[in-house]
Formats: C-alpha cells, sequence, structure tokens
C-alpha cells in the first residue's frame, strides 16, 4: 500500500492516480474485516456490541479527525505551500503507514494469546 499512497503524490498521469488510489483503497480495506473479526473473537458475548462501538468511534475520529489536521499541517508547516497539498499526502502516508504497520504488528502476540483465551471460554 505505501508504495501506491506515495505515487499518487507525484504522478502526473490522471489514470496513473487513479489507478494508485484505486490500489491503495483496496490494501487498505483488509485490515478492516480483520479487525472486526478479531473483536468479535477476543470478547465476550456480553461486551460485543460495545467493543465494536468503541472500535468504530476511535478509528472514525482518529481517522477522519486527526487525519486531514496531520495533512494539512504538513501541508502548511512543512512545505508552506498551497499548492503542495499532493506532496503532503505522500508525506503523511510515508511516515504514517509504517508507524500503523509497526503498532499493528506489535499487537499480533497480544492478539493471538487473547484468541486462545477466548476459545477456551467455549470449552
Amino acid at each position: 500500500m505505501l508504495p501506491f499512497v506515495v505515487v499518487i503524490g507525484f504522478t502526473k498521469v490522471p489514470l496513473a492516480g487513479i489507478v494508485c488510489l484505486a490500489s491503495a483503497t483496496f490494501l487498505s480495506a483488509f485490515q478492516g474485516g480483520v479487525a472486526g473479526g478479531v473483536i468479535q473473537l477476543i470478547t465476550p458475548n456480553e461486551m460485543r456490541g460495545q467493543a465494536t462501538a468503541l472500535y468504530f468511534l476511535a478509528g472514525n475520529l482518529l481517522g477522519m479527525g486527526i487525519g486531514p489536521t496531520v495533512v494539512a499541517s504538513i501541508n502548511d508547516y512543512v512545505f508552506n505551500d498551497d499548492g503542495a497539498l499532493n506532496k503532503s499526502i505522500a508525506l503523511a502516508g510515508a511516515i504514517l503507514i509504517p508507524i500503523a504497520a509497526t503498532i499493528m504488528l506489535s499487537g499480533l502476540r497480544s492478539v493471538r494469546e487473547a484468541i486462545i483465551e477466548a476459545r477456551e471460554w467455549s470449552e
């Protein structure tokens, strides 16, 4: 996904930008389904609705609230140019995608342990 996000900011060909945007959107959609499934696996039956609601609340607050602000801040304070929005999006993606991947990978062990523990509930 990272190469597609960076290329979007520097492509001059509209079709290439659309292909990169579609590819990045397609690849980023995988985590949503997996996250929803994992929440259902590791949460007790009585709390699944609340856990899912908190997940969507946090995702929407961070993604839709802070995301555009980060891009605008990079545009204002790094590039100082209203015409450099494409570069701001590419730079934000180049920085934030590896951070997000590191955070997700660091939690895999805990997710595995939680799934094993949740399986013991049904036994």
